[in-house]
């Protein structure tokens, strides 16, 4: 895990003193969540996903005029309903999650508007729950958005986006749950 961060930091510091003009984006995500399962389990408690918000703050550096560099910080709220499949009546259990991201990919711009990005998710689960596991781990995102930008630097954006966490668990079990997170981002971009 430090080999993966100290990586992070090495690359995002080599970038920032190449040429171009980098980007800072601020940004909000809200959207539906839900668990995942490869396997099914007869007997296990179903998850219903309630939503999630999430925080982010992008930096973007400019590889070539079409394709950017990008890596950040996104802090995101989940809550999902675990409900046990019991032959006794136990009611519900609603969970919160809280989990930290460093995104790390590239973002494929066109048509002077729009762009597609793709990237890697170094997830950090803050949450102690008996009931939900772990989403530490490596996950995937995806998304295709537009973006505006004005004279001065400042751009306005939007992008539906879906994002899964803990493809590759930092913690290893038997019958992993992922959390695949789907929504629309809206942000304010400054170029540096």
């Amino acid at each position: 895990m430090k080999r993966i961060i100290l990586g992070i930091l090495l690359l995002n510091s080599v970038l920032a003193l190449s040429q171009g003009k980098s980007e800072l984006s601020f940004s909000v995500t809200t959207g539906e969540n839900e668990m995942i399962m490869f396997h099914a389990l007869d007997g296990a408690a179903t998850h219903r996903g309630e939503g999630f918000f999430a925080l982010n703050m992008h930096y973007r550096k400019p590889i070539k005029e079409w394709l950017d560099f990008e890596s950040g910080l996104a802090f995101a709220y989940h809550s999902v309903v675990v409900e046990p499949l019991s032959i006794y009546d136990i009611l519900p259990i609603k969970e919160e999650m809280y989990l930290a991201s460093i995104p790390i990919g590239v973002k494929f711009n066109f048509l002077r508007y729009f762009f597609v990005n793709a990237g890697t998710l170094v997830d950090i689960d803050f949450t102690s729950s008996n009931h939900l596991d772990d989403q530490s781990g490596i996950g995937a995102s995806l998304g295709a958005g537009a973006i505006y930008r004005f004279d001065n630097g400042i751009g306005i954006f939007a992008m539906p986006c879906i994002r899964m966490h803990s493809l590759i668990p930092f913690t290893m079990g038997n019958y992993h749950e992922r959390l695949l997170e789907s929504g629309i981002q809206f942000g304010i971009s400054y170029r540096l």
